[in-house]
């Protein structure tokens, strides 16, 4: 028996086993790879479990990472889907909103910026079902994780401000009474358009019926803004208070107050 350490097995195994040592200690010293670990780990329990079955011993069985890592790096659940918001396709990218020519979409009138925008903001997220998954949570049943993904929302909202090309014009009254009430309208409508399509004649599911919608977004805003033009008013009350929300803030990924599990 004392021979059979030497057998062709037994040197296979221990070659295997001196293979994966240097990982494992490569592993232990690279908190980029077990930051982006416990990402991933997070969206995979996201789309298997959907949001109110997530949970930090969910994320830390299919990471592997211990949970004392992630309250160190994240500072528990809440800062770990804010990052996971941050760095998925969470929320529309830039070349969904604008398009692949901005010198183009800069040529654009003001009223026809916004129609472009909230039109493809629409088809975006009926693009996103598990964006819309969270947004009606959001709304149904709140939790931890849905209010760290309305901070990134919120932040998504704010970063917008990049495509008004002429502030001028954004800053009136009528306008951001204009742009608050399209968000709420397209956010509805897309989703209804996973849960309960009908809406008066629509059907929200087929194309066809968003082009109908797309072409009333256009009627109104040309409207509105056809006002402004002809007189709207610009910088009262309403118009100072949007333009403080909506001016970018610096913010650390970490939010400042302590995680919890919810496990």
């Amino acid at each position: 028996m004392a021979g059979e350490s030497g057998t062709p097995a037994r040197r296979t195994a221990a070659r295997r086993d001196s293979r994966r040592a240097p990982r494992r200690r490569s592993w232990t010293r690279d908190p980029e790879a077990k930051e982006q670990a416990l990402i991933r780990a997070f969206d995979k329990v996201l789309h298997r479990d959907g949001v109110q079955g997530i949970g930090v011993n969910a994320v830390i069985k299919e990471s592997g990472v211990g949970k004392n890592l992630l309250y160190k790096y994240f500072g528990g659940l809440q800062g770990l889907a804010r990052a996971w918001g941050e760095q998925s396709d969470f929320m529309p990218g830039e070349g969904e909103l604008a398009g692949a020519d901005l010198e183009a979409y800069e040529r654009m009138s003001t009223a026809e910026q916004i129609s472009h925008n909230y039109a493809a903001y629409a088809a975006a997220l009926r693009r996103r079902p598990r964006t819309l998954e969270i947004l009606a949570n959001e709304l149904l049943r709140p939790n931890q994780l849905t209010e760290a993904l309305e901070e990134v929302r919120t932040g998504f909202g704010k970063d917008l401000r990049k495509y008004f090309t002429r502030p001028d014009e954004y800053s009136r009254e009528g306008t951001i009474a204009l742009l608050v009430i399209l968000n709420a309208a397209v956010t509805y409508l897309a989703l209804r358009a996973h849960s309960a399509p009908r809406y008066f004649w629509y059907s929200l599911d087929q194309d066809e019926d968003w082009q109908d919608i797309n072409e009333m977004i256009e009627l109104i805003v040309q409207r509105v803004m056809a006002g402004e033009a002809e007189g709207g008013r610009r910088r009262g009350d309403r118009a100072r208070r949007w333009m403080r929300q909506t001016a970018p803030k610096a913010r650390s990924r970490a939010s400042g107050r302590p995680g919890h599990s919810v496990d």
